[in-house]
């Protein structure tokens, strides 16, 4: 798998590209090794995020490397070329202030809108993310938003279980 092409490259190889929503563009250079394997890892990060939260009450540690999966998430997310300065700047922050601050990870989400980050903090680490957000506003990139907790999601409207016939 070559780590990239561009157009001329791609169709010179395959001869079409079968996706009309997606046409390829002449001045990009798709990274294609990058996206390949943002996919296949990302699976597995959120398997093993989604395991280390299923106990009532995870370890410590638990949250330590739930973290790291978020910033290794995130570092594969900008491989592909989707980042963006601000979200990796306002990371890169959390990175830093680390876990003797109560931060455990962040990452750029949004459902591929970008532009939020989701931090894994411990409940006493208020005042670390306001630091974290002062020094963001600082650096010119604007004044953040913080959205806390969670919505009731599926529990608001019950779940369906469908077994297996």
């Amino acid at each position: 798998m070559p780590p990239q092409l561009d157009k001329s490259q791609y169709l010179r190889t395959y001869g079409f590209h079968t996706d009309p929503f997606t046409p390829l563009q002449e001045e990009l250079v798709y990274r294609i090794r990058a996206n390949t394997r943002y996919a296949v890892e990302e699976n597995q990060r959120v398997q093993l995020f989604v395991e280390l939260c299923r106990t009532a009450a995870p370890a410590p540690r638990a949250y330590e490397l739930m973290g790291e999966l978020m910033y290794q998430s995130h570092y594969a997310y900008t491989e592909c070329g989707l980042g963006a300065k601000a979200t990796d700047f306002l990371v890169g922050l959390c990175r830093r202030a680390g876990l003797q601050s109560g931060i455990y990870g962040a990452k750029i989400t949004g459902g591929g809108a970008g532009g939020t980050v989701a931090i894994l903090a411990s409940n006493d680490a208020k005042a670390s993310v306001d630091k974290i957000f002062d020094e963001y506003a600082a650096a010119g990139f604007g004044e953040p938003f913080l959205f806390e907790g969670s919505s009731a999601g599926a529990d608001s409207y019950g779940v369906l279980v469908i077994s297996k016939a």
